[in-house]
């Protein structure tokens, strides 16, 4: 936790602890950390791929046993690596579309090769590329802003709460 404004839960996508696992532990820090005004996850396999099957196993439970309480516990955004792309989701809520949901951030290119977008007609891509990049992210009392940043430096893509 990062004072009032910032709770960031890094969380294992299955390499050694599996979902379920983590599901109560996950449950507790939005509970203990309830005052805080922004909750964002980190994880490895996306629960919404811009690259790799949507029916992977990293990516369903991902769906069944945490979307859940980013739900419930009202995640703004959300940041997934492993497919080597850039991603925007929509904002997603009960798997789908909603404006109250949560934004899908990734998915984790920089400082390796980006790899096609294999998935940018899914209903839940907001924006995709096959660009390197990293997010610049801003955190205060009254929301989060997020940029995407090229490896020529340039702010390609920004997402922010309240969109």
């Amino acid at each position: 936790v990062f004072g009032p404004n910032l709770q960031i839960i890094a969380l294992d996508s299955g390499h050694i602890v599996s979902h379920s696992k983590q599901t109560p532990w996950l449950r507790e820090q939005f509970e203990k950390n309830a005052g805080v005004k922004h909750h964002i996850p980190v994880y490895h396999v996306p629960f919404w791929p811009s690259h790799r099957d949507f029916e992977g196993g990293g990516s369903v439970a991902g769906r069944e046993q945490w979307m859940p309480l980013f739900d419930e516990f009202k995640v703004p955004m959300a940041f997934e690596n492993h497919d080597h792309t850039f991603k925007r989701t929509v904002a997603i809520r009960n798997g789908e579309k909603n404006p109250e949901g949560t934004v899908y951030l990734g998915d984790g290119c920089m400082g390796v090769g980006a790899r096609e977008i294999k998935n940018g007609d899914a209903w839940y891509i907001e924006k995709a590329s096959s660009t390197q990049h990293f997010w610049v992210v801003d955190v205060d009392a009254n929301g989060v802003s997020c940029r995407a940043i090229d490896i020529e430096g340039r702010e390609f893509d920004q997402w922010k709460t309240g969109n």
